[in-house]
């Protein structure tokens, strides 16, 4: 599992129940470049559904708690579980497929803007390493 302490990842997940079929998602962060990693801290409380990493935006982890919590605040929790899972604040049943589509196109739109974001940083970097100490 590899951690950056400065970064990290906002995921959207879909939890499908492996016997009745009922899907809810979840909105959660993780410093794990793996968001599956997740759900790897005792993996006993998840063993009743499938998970699916529906979609991810890598970024300065204070702002990927950020849009988790921007998310959580637009679409708040609407389902209660039986079952005690961590980050069961974070749930949500959508009534309408376009919703998770329209979540997944967000995700997708802040992952290329992210991603846009870090490889200016990157060429700025290496303009600067190209020219240290030639004179002007």
């Amino acid at each position: 599992m590899k951690n950056d302490t400065k970064n990290g990842k906002v995921y959207f997940a879909r939890f499908t129940d492996k016997e009745t079929k009922q899907v809810f998602y979840k909105f959660g962060h993780t410093r794990s470049y793996d968001a599956m990693d997740r759900f790897t801290y005792e993996p006993e409380q998840y063993a009743k559904w499938d998970i699916k990493i529906m979609c991810t935006v890598y970024g300065p982890l204070e702002e990927m708690i950020g849009i988790e919590e921007a998310f959580k605040a637009i679409y708040p929790k609407n389902l209660w579980l039986n079952e005690k899972i961590s980050g069961v604040t974070e749930i949500v049943k959508f009534d309408k497929q376009e919703q998770v589509k329209h979540i997944i196109e967000s995700f997708k739109r802040m992952s290329i803007r992210y991603y846009q974001m870090r490889e200016k940083e990157r060429v700025k970097q290496l303009h600067e390493d190209a020219f240290e100490g030639v004179p002007y």
